[in-house]
């Protein structure tokens, strides 16, 4: 076995196998976002996308024969630029896939999002990878989203065994978290069994983690020892193929929610600092997305950072608006900086700024949220905000 290499390296291996085969170097990018090659036509219009994340799992664990025969088989999928084009044949196939939601940003694909940071979608299930379904495959088919996902989430049922490993504390056997994988690559998409989900027994409130695509937990509220299981694995799965937003989300009534623990909870700020990470990736990747549309356009917002602070007791995050760098769209944070420069005018939480500035801040339709700011607070405002303590 070779010495493993990173997803960068792997992705040029793929790519290179690629121009091998027969794709033209040219119309071929990465996705880095998503961790994955687009093939693309001669006009620039995406022909085929193919997700990197399975391959490289099982490159980096495999042989030399095993890791050849992975590159012909991504080189194979360059032949399968199509769907079936007949519904009937592709239904036997149809799988439901949950992804972070910023994958799906954009209007190609119908989703059903929920826990704020998560989307279930359609997809198609092939033997070395998975294809999703988006709205011309659709009208294609001539099907509604509604009817397909309908048939995927009954074949998916269908496919799965709900056999749950449950780890329990020595000292109270009601204190647990139910662990569930599956040998396909939809275990995540299993949260949207959600009354499966409820009907598992555990202290306090129903909380649900769906941390990478092939696992999925379920503690409560009132478990400690669940809960720290839980918080333990989710941080081993981080950062690897196929990692997803490591949000705690309550299910109430079939819906999931974002949750935070209490104030004072043992656990919060591990769970917290786990949140805030993920979402200061994500801004980041939103910014950068929302700069290079506004490159090249007069009369643009300046984008604010998300900052992250995570070096104390209480990790917080914040936000800056400046004096001098409006219009500006703001990302919702915990804290909001004002000032010119560096010496900040007020220090507040997003709440308090919320009741004060009104509609000075202005929620506008992206994720993750961001609220635009075109006009600086009046000296009074600035007053009223005043200078909140930081978290310790």
């Amino acid at each position: 076995m070779t010495n493993p290499i990173s997803q960068e390296d792997f992705a040029v291996l793929a790519a290179d196998a690629l121009v091998k085969g027969g794709v033209e170097e040219s119309s071929l990018s990465l996705d880095h976002a998503r961790y994955s090659l687009v093939v693309k036509d001669g006009l620039g219009r995406p022909l085929n996308t193919i997700y990197l994340a399975n391959f490289f799992d099982r490159y980096i664990s495999g042989d030399e024969s095993t890791q050849l025969r992975i590159l012909n088989q991504i080189v194979g999928l360059t032949a399968q630029l199509d769907f079936p084009r007949n519904f009937e044949e592709a239904r036997p196939q149809l799988r439901i896939q949950v992804k972070e939601r910023w994958f799906f940003e954009d209007d190609k694909y119908t989703r059903i999002d929920f826990g704020e940071h998560f989307s279930a979608t359609l997809a198609y299930d092939m033997p070395d990878n998975i294809l999703y379904v988006d709205n011309d495959i659709l009208e294609c088919w001539n099907v509604t989203f509604d009817d397909a996902f309908s048939i995927a989430h009954r074949q998916l049922a269908q496919l799965t065994e709900f056999a749950f490993d449950t780890y329990r504390s020595d000292s109270n056997k009601n204190d647990c978290c139910h662990f569930f994988s599956a040998s396909d690559s939809y275990s995540s998409a299993r949260a949207v069994f959600t009354n499966i989900m409820a009907d598992l027994p555990v202290l306090g409130d129903t909380l649900v983690m769906v941390p990478h695509r092939d696992h999925l937990f379920i503690t409560g509220s009132e478990c400690n020892f669940g809960l720290r299981h839980t918080l333990n694995a989710v941080k081993e799965l981080q950062g690897q193929p196929g990692s997803l937003p490591p949000i705690l989300l309550k299910l109430v009534d079939e819906y999931y929610h974002p949750f935070t623990l209490a104030e004072g909870h043992p656990m919060r700020n591990e769970f917290r600092s786990l949140e805030l990470e993920y979402l200061n990736r994500l801004y980041s990747a939103q910014k950068a997305d929302l700069d290079a549309r506004f490159e090249n356009l007069t009369g643009k917002r300046f984008v604010s950072k998300y900052k992250y602070c995570d070096d104390r007791t209480n990790p917080f995050s914040s936000s800056y608006v400046g004096r001098d760098l409006l219009p500006c769209l703001v990302p919702k944070a915990d804290f909001i900086f004002f000032g010119d420069g560096d010496e900040p005018e007020a220090i507040c939480s997003w709440s308090r700024a919320a009741a004060i500035l009104k509609d000075k801040l202005k929620e506008i339709p992206c994720y993750p949220k961001r609220f635009e700011v075109s006009e600086y607070p009046t000296p009074g405002e600035i007053e009223a905000m005043g200078f909140e303590s930081l978290p310790d």
